[in-house]
């Protein structure tokens, strides 16, 4: 498709004003939120207008790449026009104006450090400020900082730890503006294994404590089977990566249920599951995993090749060296290496010798990508580091020498060191190495007479030897005294001269040149101990030449050798290994190593010499033999930003470090109104119009692309403008998924509607890439596409799959999908975005386009009342489903039975308990508290399967949910392959109500009411009564207790869920009631409460409830009633009658900020409010 071909979309042009189609609703969210405003705060814009800002700015930038920039605005003008597709937020808000700013969140980087880092905790917060500003969101992880009463060095104190920021942060993002419009949203994510996970768990348990944060906690597949197999996990510090503690998993996983369960949150944020999606690896892990590597592993630095451990413990910061094939320099900077904790350790043995031990998560890279090592098949190749690496400063040619000489053909006794020398090696190299040895040791003093160290012929043998005691005190400092058999710690960190020379002295001593003629030609070294050779083949590596070691070359047993006489005598022999250098490596050996001896370096190169085509090129690559489980041990950690990988052991493996998300990385977002992709046809039957919806997903697609460049990215944080356009990530998104179930009367959460949203969303994903391919091919891939699993070089990406087979394409007439086309383009041209969709939040986009269910979420209610206030008159707006109204008039109702049934419907918001509704209806039209927690994390997973990037739902459970419940919709959303998980219980249950009334009682009791020192002390114990009451906030829980005399001494107030407003408004009139009970007065506490009464009674609110006396016109006023009640001064209010007209959000609504009613609920992992269409996203 060009976009000239503009003729097409023709018939989706709008036939009338696009204001005429907006509801009074979408009105008001534009009115309030998207059109610009004057000085005097009203709008300066129309509504036409403002849709001609976004499409022109968004289109402007096409442009760049010769395309007909009117056209296209006029097709991106009909496409949001005809509500086909919604940008985010910030598009409508930012395209064309001076703020400029279109992407909707932003995750920025925190480490351990107040300031001096560029992702130091303040600077991050100067950056989170700014974006916020702009109107963009904020997602953090706090899992690098330091836990609380930790020491910090600098200044001899204790760490304030994640929690304590996270409350400046809130702060923070409370006073911040976002674009004008609403306060700073932030998501706040720590790992399940920090220390202060529990406080993290809890922090937002107090009322209004954090709240511009959401919370979700970072949970591993580790942690999740520990749970399942009741297993401990380590708590630890990421400062120093010492285990702080050891805790049951099932412990902290009951802790983030029973929060949830109370109020939400926190969420869980699957890591596992989020990083196997991943599209850039190269680039970074989202939160990762700590896969680690053993003390012992080998690390290949600036420095020379250290352990893991050394360098873990000298805490200092070296460069690292990487492969070739990533195409940058030899040395990248590195983070220092730190400790992990004990975890379990895997041994990966390859058939070439290289053998290394890290977790099971550790990712090895091989020809078919990072490979995480229990996933390591046999005869998988490993990447072994293809070029020279890096040397260190000390050491000398003579050390060596005399190193590698001693290893080969030396020994060491009590007294003394012995350097042997047999045949020619008597003439050609004792003298130079007596001469060596002499430099190293000085020369010996005898009758204040120095003599150098000579050789010494020993009689009857072939054998020189070259002994001294000083020599055995410099061979003890090297740590050869009690094993000689290996490579000496100074070896491996000295000079490029010193590691030559000890790999030419030992291999001259002990190896061999063999020259098969037309066979070929190799370089051998033997030993008995593996170990060595092991050790030989890793610092051979440094000099870019691979090798190949054959266990047991030879067994064990008696063979007949040189006796050192001249003839030969039989000798037990130990099994020895041999280590074989050869092809083009001997070629590299020639040139850098090398042997001592004439003899075996002619005939080295007189091969190398006679060879015409040159030996075989090497891969350097291992084939891997076995993995295998070998213990628990000490494992450590190391971060290299660049290209997130260093050599260990030779092999090349993806970095340890753990990485917040991906920093400074942001989405431009979007989603399809599906509710616009019904048809009709002639027999009166809904089908989806694929065709339309196929238009619609390639010009979206495009679209977002276009949102990256025309972005006007925060100059003072550059990172952002560089991560957004390395990935060009977009997040294309649904809005109205209940809308199209109830279209074509399919239940929400049953087995077909898993499999049409499956489907729905396999359309979408597969058009979605197949224009990001044809972009590609238009305008490039994306930059940072090598290494990526859509590298065209090496292609890692597979095609989505349904969670469970197809079995209802006929039924919807979706043609099968050719997912080989996609592999093919990718594989040819690229693709233009690393990610392509995601469900995010749509609530004040969904409300202007007129959409009954926001995002993947069910419809959350049928039928509401609100109330307004018209010149002090209270007038009644009544909403009820347009689709529900046209099912019960297509189903034969009258018109006074369907006023019956809405009437009734008004009270939950459901019909599912309503008499007469036709068992069809009642079948298809459920709302989400309708819908099972099971039903609601299937429809999440179906969707999930092809979303590559995440999906903002939020699980709503009934009012009658217990934590098992909870605890059973994130095992199964982890299960399912879910990357996150939100749930929200709508309500409680009465005997909890009562159980978190005592304990908020407890707590006053335990503190008092602190307002005057001469307010009177509580008694150890009253008696009272509570009062149930339903008022236009909820149902109100009002105790009123007594003193001794019978005088009300306390009132308490419970309204709503724990930590919301209308429960901190109800916890406040309470609060000052009891003050007024409790300070001295002349009067009575009786008649002070009368006064109260006087006071409150007729106080009116947004709305009211019930009819005649029973009106309870707002929550004051339900207090005064209850009050009076408690006095004598009023009969009972009733609770039942015909007159009691509920609103839905009696039971579960917040106060809306925007409107004053109570009908602010959790959905799509957000707060938004089902009155006014006012959103918290």
């Amino acid at each position: 498709m060009t976009y000239e071909e503009t003729t097409k979309f023709e018939m989706m042009r709008p036939r009338e004003p696009v204001e005429a189609r907006l509801s009074p609703n979408a009105m008001a969210v534009l009115k309030r939120r998207y059109l610009r405003k004057g000085a005097d705060r009203q709008p300066v814009e129309t509504v036409e207008q403002m849709f001609h800002r976004v499409s022109s700015h968004v289109a402007s930038v096409e442009g760049e790449w010769g395309q007909d920039v009117a056209a296209v605005e006029a097709i991106f003008y009909d496409l949001i026009t005809d509500f086909r597709f919604m940008p985010n937020s910030p598009t409508f808000t930012g395209a064309g104006t001076p703020l400029g700013q279109l992407a909707a969140c932003f995750v920025l980087p925190i480490s351990d450090d107040m300031g001096r880092e560029r992702d130091g905790i303040f600077q991050t917060l100067r950056d989170m400020a700014l974006i916020q500003q702009t109107g963009g969101g904020t997602g953090f992880s706090f899992s690098k900082l330091r836990p609380k009463g930790a020491v910090v060095r600098s200044s001899g104190g204790r760490a304030t730890g994640p929690v304590g920021f996270m409350h400046v942060y809130d702060v923070a993002s409370e006073i911040v503006s976002q674009g004008g419009t609403r306060r700073g949203a932030n998501m706040a994510v720590m790992r399940v294994d920090h220390p202060d996970v529990r406080e993290f768990i809890r922090c937002k348990t107090s009322e209004g404590a954090i709240s511009n944060f959401n919370i979700s906690i970072g949970v591993t597949d580790a942690f999740m089977r520990a749970v399942e197999e009741d297993e401990a996990i380590d708590l630890i510090n990421p400062q120093d990566g010492q285990v702080w503690d050891t805790v049951s998993a099932r412990e902290i996983f009951d802790q983030i249920v029973t929060s949830a369960h109370r109020n939400g949150e926190p969420g869980v944020l699957f890591l596992d599951a989020v990083n196997r999606d991943n599209p850039t690896p190269h680039l970074g892990d989202y939160e990762a995993t700590n896969p680690c590597v053993a003390g012992d592993t080998l690390i290949y630095t600036a420095r020379g090749i250290y352990r893991a451990d050394e360098l873990a413990a000298c805490g200092a910061s070296f460069p690292v060296v990487v492969d070739g094939r990533f195409g940058v320099y030899t040395l990248q900077e590195a983070s220092p290496v730190f400790p992990t904790g004990v975890r379990e350790v895997y041994r990966v043995r390859t058939k070439e010798g290289y053998e290394l031990r890290l977790t099971a998560n550790h990712r090895v890279m091989t020809d078919r990508g990072w490979v995480e090592a229990r996933n390591l098949c046999s005869d998988d190749r490993v990447h072994i580091l293809n070029r020279t690496g890096a040397f260190g400063e000390t050491g000398s040619t003579e050390l060596g020498l005399v190193l590698g000489w001693l290893v080969g053909d030396g020994k060491v006794s009590r007294s003394r060191a012995v350097l042997s020398f047999f045949g020619q090696e008597k003439v050609e190299l004792a003298p130079s190495f007596a001469n060596a040895v002499t430099s190293l040791v000085g020369e010996e003093k005898v009758n204040n007479r120095h003599y150098p160290v000579d050789p010494i012929e020993i009689p009857g043998r072939d054998e020189v030897r070259i002994q001294s005691e000083r020599l055995r005190s410099l061979i003890a400092e090297q740590g050869l005294a009690q094993e000689k058999l290996q490579v000496p710690p100074s070896v491996w960190r000295g000079t490029r001269e010193m590691q030559a020379s000890f790999l030419r002295a030992l291999f001259t001593a002990d190896g061999t040149v063999l020259d098969g003629g037309d066979e070929g030609c190799s370089v051998r070294l033997t030993s008995v101990s593996y170990e060595l050779l092991q050790d030989v083949q890793c610092l051979l590596l440094n000099f870019g030449v691979a090798s190949k070691i054959y266990r047991e070359r030879r067994s064990a047993g008696k063979r007949m050798l040189p006796d050192g006489k001249g003839g030969y005598a039989e000798y037990f022999c130990q099994a020895y290994h041999e280590l074989v250098i050869s092809g083009d490596n001997l070629i590299r050996f020639s040139e850098q190593i090398g042997f001592l001896t004439e003899q075996k370096q002619v005939a080295l190169s007189a091969y190398l010499e006679r060879v015409q085509r040159g030996p075989y090129r090497e891969r350097f690559t291992a084939r891997v033999e076995s993995v295998e489980f070998v213990g628990r041990e000490m494992v450590y950690d190391l971060s290299q930003p660049t290209t997130r990988s260093f050599i260990a052991n030779g092999v090349v493996v993806h970095n340890c470090g753990e990485q917040p998300l991906l920093p400074y990385e942001n989405c431009c977002l979007g989603s399809v109104n599906l509710a616009r992709h019904v048809r009709y046809g002639h027999n009166g039957r809904p089908v989806i119009d694929w065709d339309k919806l196929q238009e619609t997903v390639e010009v979206a697609t495009r679209f977002l692309d276009d949102v990256i460049n025309a972005n006007a990215y925060l100059p003072a944080v550059p990172q952002l403008e560089e991560a957004a356009l390395r990935t060009r990530r977009i997040g294309l998104g649904i809005m109205g998924l209940g809308d199209i179930l109830y279209h074509l009367r399919v239940r929400y959460g049953s087995d077909e509607a898993q499999e049409l949203a499956a489907q729905v969303m396999e359309f979408i994903r597969y058009h979605a890439m197949r224009t990001s391919i044809e972009l590609a091919r238009e305008r490039g891939p994306f930059p940072a596409i090598e290494g990526s699993i859509y590298d065209p070089d090496d292609v890692r990406w597979t095609p989505p799959q349904p969670l469970a087979p197809y079995t209802r394409l006929e039924r919807w007439n979706r043609l099968p999908l050719d997912w080989e086309a996609i592999d093919a383009g990718i594989r040819r041209y690229g693709i233009r975005n690393a990610t392509q969709t995601t469900v995010a939040p749509t609530g004040t986009t969904a409300t202007v386009a007129g959409c009954e269910a926001y995002g993947c979420e069910p419809v959350f209610a049928l039928a509401y009342t609100r109330y307004m206030n018209d010149n002090g008159q209270d007038v009644e707006l009544r909403y009820v489903s347009p689709l529900f109204l046209q099912a019960l008039e297509r189903a034969g109702l009258d018109e006074e039975e369907r006023e019956r049934i809405v009437q009734q419907v008004l009270l939950t918001g459901s019909c599912q308990e309503v008499e007469n509704v036709p068992e069809a209806i009642r079948r298809v039209f459920v709302v989400a508290g309708d819908v099972s927690a099971e039903e609601h994390v299937r429809m999440q997973a179906a969707l999930q399967a092809f979303v590559d990037a995440s999906i903002s739902k939020t699980i709503n459970l009934p009012a009658d949910a217990t934590p098992d419940d909870v605890a059973h919709a994130f095992r199964l959303a982890w299960e399912l392959g879910c990357k996150g998980l939100t749930v929200y219980v709508t309500g409680s249950r009465e005997n909890e109500v009562l159980e978190t009334e005592k304990t908020r009682r407890e707590k006053r009791e335990a503190r008092g009411v602190m307002v005057s020192t001469k307010v009177r002390p509580r008694p150890h114990s009253l008696g009272g009564r509570t009062y149930r009451l339903k008022t236009p906030l909820g149902t109100a829980y009002t105790t009123v207790n007594v003193n001794g005399d019978g005088e009300p001494f306390e009132v308490f107030l419970n309204v709503g869920k724990a930590g919301s407003d209308t429960a901190a408004v109800a916890e406040a009139i309470g609060r000052l009631v009891s003050l007024i009970l409790r300070i001295p007065s002349p009067l009575s506490a009786t008649r002070r409460l009368k006064q109260v009464v006087r006071q409150l009674k007729g106080i009116g609110g947004g709305r009211s409830l019930g009819f005649g006396r029973d009106r309870v016109r707002s929550l004051p006023d339900g207090v005064a009633q209850v009050l009076a009640e408690h006095l004598g001064m009023a009969e009972p209010v009733s609770e039942e009658g015909e007159g009691v007209q509920l609103s839905l959000f009696a039971a579960g609504g917040d106060l809306c900020p925007e409107c004053g009613h109570a009908a602010v609920v959790n959905t799509e992992g957000c707060r938004r409010c089902y009155s006014c269409g006012y959103s918290e996203c």
